[in-house]
């Protein structure tokens, strides 16, 4: 496999590099607009924030940014070519790709929060139709490949919409989860602009491509600011940067336009916003307004990588006192503290079990996302918050306090000596049939010892000694399940 990549990268160089980026003059820089059912999407979003903000008590600061990691699915288009008996690869490089990814997340972490990671390997598809994309084409390539629950991001040589001509990227659209981007941007903006889109952005100039005969019908006094342009009030009018207008920005990035709008007031627009058609090295900043839709949309959507390289399970213990998240494959056990005005955002893909202790403080932001990995979801709200395909967002305006509700045919568990230097004694009594699985693991997620106990058990009283002398020294996390009951801790090791 690490050879096949090798080749790819190659042959690219050698033989596509050229003729890729000598058409990427010629593109128009995005061909995304908003459909009637994205606007709507959005539109619902904000009264679901707006209903969220007004649940603070009065006094309460707002939190507006929340760090949050978004998984992308990487797809690189290749286009195989015969030369005697060799076979020509091209396809955008590996290096291409980390170092757009990268600009990516230095461009959103200017400013908003959000970070994005690549979800598994790389998904190379061989399809020299789909190499160049053209919008009359049947999609049915994209979503035999598409992967649930992350943004997918496709790259291909060229991108031709009809009526449009080439662009250099396009997205699919909000909760599409489905973005174009052309090979010869990267590693420049255009990956960070579309990602913008998918998570509800439009361009700054508004939701359609303008000439530069044409302006924003958006005011420059502001007076029509939400409901003209972009919808945001802190993104000046736009008149259109990009495309045939690239000399309205000049290499400082200064605005050099004389374009008036429609009460004659000369443009003074953002020349360094990512969702503006200006200079690609230009382009660096989101607004605040921008951001807070991109958080809102980005929390509604519940993304979540399934990957078997992910974390499988964590035990939280530790109190949050300002912006944190943790994502796993399967499952998360909590019993702690989030503090007040702190952000805690918790993933799984099968489970999320807040245990006795757990304690949200009034004005806090806690968030609760479970993404069934086999692509079933269903409809209901647990709690404590556990089961498949939910999503639960706590109240802001009150605290909410876990206590452990035994189950009666359980008995509290022990186990002791802790700290131990070579066994551990584990004490429980079951009052009817049940399963009663031990497993331990270290500070990184990794099971150590599983399973330990993994059986099912009659009514009685147990005692049991576990030999864990071959542990090396240090902290550990246990995981014992008696029946429907889950206990977890620290186990110190001597």
């Amino acid at each position: 496999m690490i050879k096949k990549i090798i080749l790819i990268k190659i042959f690219f160089l050698s033989s596509c590099f050229f003729y890729l980026n000598s058409l990427k003059a010629q593109d128009v820089p995005c061909g995304t607009e908003a459909s009637p059912e994205d606007v709507r999407f959005i539109k619902n979003i904000e009264k679901l924030q707006a209903k969220k903000e007004n649940s603070y008590k009065e006094g309460d600061s707002l939190i507006l940014i929340q760090f949050i990691d978004i998984p992308i699915k990487i797809h690189i288009v290749i286009k195989e070519t015969k030369q005697g008996n060799l076979t020509n690869k091209c396809g955008l490089s590996q290096t291409d790709l980390l170092a757009g990814i990268e600009k990516t997340n230095d461009l959103f972490s200017n400013s908003s929060g959000i970070k994005f990671f690549m979800c598994g390997d790389i998904d190379y598809i061989y399809n020299n139709d789909f190499y160049d994309w053209k919008s009359t084409t049947l999609d049915s390539t994209m979503l035999k490949n598409d992967q649930p629950n992350v943004i997918n991001v496709y790259f291909v040589s060229s991108i031709n919409i009809q009526g449009k001509g080439g662009i250099q990227g396009y997205s699919y659209g909000v909760g599409k989860n489905r973005v174009l981007v052309k090979n010869a941007t990267m590693p420049g903006g255009t990956l960070a602009h579309e990602l913008g889109h998918a998570l509800g952005l439009l361009h700054t100039h508004g939701n359609n491509s303008l000439t530069c005969q044409q302006t924003t019908d958006e005011l420059v006094n502001g007076s029509n600011c939400k409901t003209s342009g972009d919808g945001f009030c802190d993104t000046p009018a736009d008149p259109n940067l990009g495309g045939i207008c690239s000399s309205l920005v000049d290499p400082n990035c200064t605005y050099t336009g004389t374009l008036k709008d429609k009460n004659g007031q000369y443009y003074k627009p953002l020349t360094n916003n990512i969702m503006s058609y200006t200079r690609d090295e230009c382009r660096k900043y989101f607004t605040v307004e921008q951001v807070q839709r991109m958080q809102n949309i980005a929390q509604q959507l519940g993304l979540f990588c399934c990957d078997k390289n992910i974390f499988a399970t964590t035990f939280i213990s530790e109190d949050i006192i300002s912006n944190k998240q943790y994502q796993v494959s399967n499952i998360i056990d909590a019993n702690n503290s989030v503090l007040n005005k702190a952000v805690a955002v918790y993933k799984a893909g099968q489970e999320i079990n807040l245990h006795d202790g757990f304690h949200a403080i009034a004005g806090s932001d806690f968030n609760a996302y479970i993404s069934n990995c086999n692509g079933t979801k269903k409809a209901e709200q647990q709690n404590p918050v556990t089961g498949g395909g939910c999503l639960v967002l706590v109240p802001l305006s009150k605290e909410i306090t876990v206590l452990d509700k035994i189950n009666p045919a359980l008995s509290n568990p022990k186990i002791y000596p802790n700290p131990t230097v070579s066994t551990i004694n584990i004490s429980y009594e079951l009052k009817e049939n049940a399963k009663v699985t031990l497993e331990i693991f270290d500070l990184q997620n990794r099971k150590v010892l599983s399973p330990i106990l993994n059986k099912l058990q009659l009514p009685g009283e147990y005692l049991k000694q576990i030999h864990i002398k071959n542990l090396v020294p240090g902290t550990y996390i246990y995981r014992l399940q008696l029946g429907n009951k889950t206990t977890t801790g620290k186990l110190i090791k001597l």
